[in-house]
């Protein structure tokens, strides 16, 4: 903490006031002319605002009102490259300025830091004189380490950036603070004393205005308990303070922490008053008294002890009474004082987080700085926080450690306080740069990223499917490339994602793709894992971070298309012993998938289970090994209406149509799985009441006598 000195030479008729028209007409020229200008292209449609100034600085809210998806395209194309590179450093700047204000980003453990600057910032006196200081190169030397030049450009950016949160780096670098000194965390009373000394010793102006705001004096004594020789021996010692530490301990209120800060301690037995003018040791009574109170009234609790019995460091976080308006009759002077912030530690001695609860002056309402985060708190939120108590509005907290009170009916400035333009003017520039980003990123957000596989992927990735459910079962066949097209696109409409995916698909070998059937193509959303189409694709959600779809395109066949299979699918194997499956054709069968080998004793099946009586194996003997068939083929059956749990008997009866055998003497055996060697038996019983997946699979043989096995044919 020390490095930090090393760099000094340094109401609801009542108007909102938050409302568009308060604060633009509270806006600087600059400002209202910017907004003017954006506002004519962005927010305005058909001469009606379609967006909000938010804010005191005037932060533009965009509209959700539908715009030319077109003019979005060019817009985003047009920032696209400048946005990806922000991207990667910086994405606080991407998310717009929040009605609470600017966040400060938390460099690793720099809470502390964020919730005192953001406490001093809510102080027009304290901020107006540091906008009024001056740099001059030949006095204060490298800008970079001047404390007040990069205090004054980040409060400038907290009052004008339209960012949600903007960097302390600067300004922790102008104090001398490394990569190290950023993930140690310290304590924000003394970040408060070093800051105000660097301040100091860099301006007599900034000197004076922190001494007028913040600056008190006590008077320390030491007072004979009894008169002696005809006079009360003491001796008195003056100071001033910038903030009282103010003891807790066993204290239920802070009017009861302020009376035992400045009730007298009993000096007596081994701990007398050794008294110079007497020569000799005598009771006394030891305290001290409050002369004046500075305009700004910074309090310490020390909930931060030091334990003699375990000899070690630990926090007080009893519950401590602070009113909202502090009587300050309990330290000896007449008038009250109006809690301005508060800054708060939640953890350990050892560690913990610092966020700050500010109260705004000009509106009343209070505000939670939580780093990057700064939000206006509600009306349920306040009434949970703040009690009412007969003397008022009181906040019960076991984490409040600096407290700032301001003095009542001490005259508020302008919150429009006049940014000096040689720092408004880059602030403004930059504004203008990231409301046009902030634009983009919206429109980066509803991107959809698109793959789309032609009508011949299916088959393939059943196949590939069916060979990793089989390995070492089934002849290892080289991978196919599987045809399909990327892009990402802003319009999620399907007639659109359709047109883009047919152009994209123009460009490819026209082997996969019969462009005559374009005409009447449709796109599904699709499992690739499994080669199986699922619903019709209806559009894309937008808004979020990775969107993305995976669907498939459908051309219009010799026949009608069905609704593709969304059931369940599970895989039928029927393997003759001795030999190994191969995976060479895939036709389509009702509600089957079924994998052939030249062998007609051998066959494997993912089958889409359904009643029995809804089946159609007929249509298998239809199909050519000789030819990849439509994924939608026009013999599948229309899915039976409601959802119905496959049993053990749809299985089994599926099976026996499939390939031809008795019903009574089809044995399934699991293969894998829980249940992987064992007979699968039952009837009613589902599949997931047998402890079976769709990713199991089932051999399908036949009980033979003395055993089970194939059907002689």
């Amino acid at each position: 903490m020390g490095a930090i000195g090393m760099n000094c030479k340094r109401c609801d008729n009542e108007e909102d006031p938050f409302s568009a028209l308060a604060v633009r007409s509270k806006l600087p020229t600059e400002e209202k002319t910017l907004l003017e200008r954006l506002e004519g292209r962005w927010v305005r449609k058909d001469g009606q605002e379609m967006g909000e100034v938010i804010g005191a600085q005037g932060m533009l809210r965009w509209s959700k009102d539908p715009a030319d998806p077109l003019e979005e395209e060019e817009f985003y194309q047009d920032h696209r490259d400048e946005l990806l590179e922000m991207l990667r450093g910086n994405q606080a700047k991407l998310q717009p300025r929040s009605e609470g204000g600017v966040g400060l980003l938390n460099q690793g453990a720099t809470c502390y830091m964020n919730s005192l600057l953001q406490s001093l910032f809510n102080i027009p006196e304290f901020r107006l004189a540091v906008y009024q200081f001056e740099y001059l190169p030949e006095l204060h030397g490298d800008p970079s380490r001047c404390i007040p030049l990069q205090l004054q450009r980040l409060f400038a950016e907290l009052q004008l950036s339209r960012s949600s949160a903007i960097s302390t780096k600067e300004l922790t670098t102008a104090c001398g603070f490394t990569g190290r000194d950023a993930m140690e965390q310290h304590d924000v009373q003394e970040l408060c004393r070093v800051l105000f000394d660097a301040l100091e010793r860099s301006s007599s102006m900034l000197a004076e205005v922190i001494r007028d705001l913040y600056s008190g004096k006590v008077m320390h004594y030491t007072r004979c308990a009894e008169e002696r020789q005809g006079r009360v021996y003491e001796s008195r010692r003056p100071a001033s303070y910038m903030d009282l530490q103010v003891p807790i301990q066993d204290c239920k209120s802070l009017e009861e922490a302020l009376r035992q800060l400045v009730k007298p301690t009993l000096l007596s037995g081994d701990n007398q008053w050794l008294c110079e003018e007497l020569g000799e040791k005598v009771d006394a009574f030891i305290g001290t008294t409050i002369d004046t109170l500075p305009k700004i009234l910074c309090l310490q609790l020390l909930r931060f002890i030091f334990d003699v019995q375990l000899m070690r460091r630990k926090k007080l976080s009893d519950s401590l009474a602070i009113p909202l308006e502090l009587d300050v009759n309990c330290l000896g002077h007449e008038g009250s004082y109006e809690l301005s912030a508060v800054c708060l530690h939640s953890g350990t001695a050892h560690g913990g987080h610092y966020h700050a609860f500010i109260r705004d002056l000009h509106s009343g309402v209070w505000k939670d700085a939580n780093d990057s985060r700064v939000h206006i708190l509600g009306q349920r939120q306040c009434e949970a926080l703040f009690a009412a108590e007969a003397s008022g509005p009181v906040l019960y907290s076991s984490d409040a450690y600096f407290l700032l009170y301001r003095k009542t009916g001490m005259p508020t400035p302008d919150l429009q306080v006049m940014v000096p333009p040689r720092l408004s003017r880059p602030i403004l520039a930059e504004n203008q740069r990231l409301t046009l980003l902030q634009r983009a990123f919206e429109l980066h957000r509803r991107l959809v990223e698109v793959k789309i596989h032609l009508p011949s992927s299916a088959p393939l990735l059943q196949r590939r499917y069916f060979s990793q459910q089989l390995a070492g079962l089934v002849e290892e066949e080289e991978e196919e490339e599987v045809p399909a097209v990327f892009f990402s696109s802003l319009d999620s409409r399907p007639e659109k994602i359709l047109e883009r995916a047919l152009k994209s698909f123009a460009e490819l070998d026209r082997k996969h793709l019969d462009l005559q059937a374009l005409s009447s193509a449709r796109l599904w959303h699709f499992d690739p894992l499994r080669g199986v189409a699922k619903s019709l694709f209806a559009g894309a959600s937008s808004g979020g971070y990775g969107g993305r779809v995976e669907l498939v395109l459908q051309t219009q066949g010799p026949e009608p298309c069905a609704e593709p299979h969304t059931g369940e699918l599970l895989l039928l194997v029927l393997w003759p012993s001795g030999q190994r499956l191969s995976l060479q054709h895939t036709t389509t069968v009702p509600w089957c998938k079924v994998v052939k080998q030249e062998d007609e004793n051998c066959k494997a099946a993912a089958s889409g289970l359904t009643p029995p009586e809804t089946l159609q194996p007929e249509a298998a003997a239809d199909s050519s090994d000789d030819e990849l068939p439509d994924i939608f083929d026009s013999a599948m059956p229309v899915r039976p209406s409601g959802p119905k749990p496959s049993t053990l008997a749809d299985v089994r009866s599926a099976a026996a149509k499939l390939w031809n055998l008795p019903l009574e003497a089809t044995v399934l055996v699991a293969l894998t799985g829980m249940q992987a060697g064992q007979e699968i038996e039952g009837d009613e019983v589902t599949l997931q009441e047998c402890g079976l997946s769709p990713d199991d699979i089932l051999c399908v043989e036949q009980r033979l006598d003395g055993g089970w096995g194939l059907p002689q044919r």
